[in-house]
């Protein structure tokens, strides 16, 4: 069970950063061009039902594996587990397909307009275009989650499998 303590500890911490990175404005951690954070849309009367959903839907992983843990439901857990795969991916795609194999044009156009005054920890060199910083933490938190919660779920299915054994011996 500790690793599936350890996996909702990740879950929280990754649902803590996406609202922190979605909500307040950041300065160049998060500064995007044409999208600004939910609480300075709130603020300016532009809050839409769009950004609303948006930010909604990826605090169901995070609600989805807690209810799990809390209530020992884990194909909740998965589910969780599932979703925040496919966002990683997803983010390897945008991100790192990139990085490694050089950007298209349209990319580079799009990473200049919105990314280029943010901060990055890996450098950028020719059509390399390097993560920023906040989705490069983001990708991190995903993995950390993602880990702890597979292995957690396949030790305690392991676990409960061999108290049946052993009760049915």
């Amino acid at each position: 069970m500790k690793w599936l303590r350890g996996a909702a500890f990740a879950q929280v911490l990754l649902t803590a950063y996406w609202i922190l990175v979605t909500c307040v404005p950041l300065g160049a951690w998060n500064r995007q061009p044409g999208s600004e954070p939910i609480l300075v849309s709130l603020r300016n009367g532009k809050l839409n039902t769009g950004a609303v959903t948006f930010f909604g839907s990826f605090l169901v992983p995070g609600a989805l594996f807690l209810l799990g843990y809390i209530r020992a439901i884990p194909w909740l857990m998965w589910i969780a587990v599932i979703f925040d795969s496919v966002w990683l991916g997803l983010q390897f795609k945008g991100w790192w397909v990139p990085y490694i194999f050089g950007a298209s044009e349209k990319w580079r156009e799009t990473y200049v307009r919105v990314f280029s005054d943010s901060y990055r920890f890996l450098p950028t060199f020719g059509n390399h275009l390097a993560p920023d910083a906040m989705h490069f933490l983001l990708q991190f938190l995903l993995l950390i989650a993602i880990a702890t919660g597979a292995i957690g779920l396949v030790k305690s299915s392991r676990t409960k499998d061999r108290a049946v054994t052993k009760s049915r011996g």
